[in-house]
């Protein structure tokens, strides 16, 4: 992964008790949180799919199915 130097304004409280929930040193809070963010993001991208995909399965048809090796 490739970095990139920031330079930016965040709230001292707001980054000083993200550091001592995480246990990390600011950089690597920053980053476990922008991961976080994108993760959570991308759950509720999922979650709005709820009902909008249909799709059948014919169980006995899969399990008849024969593995090839």
């Amino acid at each position: 992964m490739t970095t990139k130097k920031i330079a930016t304004n965040i709230p001292n409280e707001l980054l000083r008790e993200a550091v001592k929930l995480t246990g990390l040193n600011q950089t690597r809070t920053l980053i476990e949180g922008l991961k976080e963010l994108i993760a959570q993001k991308k759950r509720m991208a999922l979650l709005a799919l709820k009902g909008k995909l249909h799709f059948s399965i014919d169980t006995n048809k899969s399990r008849q199915r024969k593995i090839v090796k």
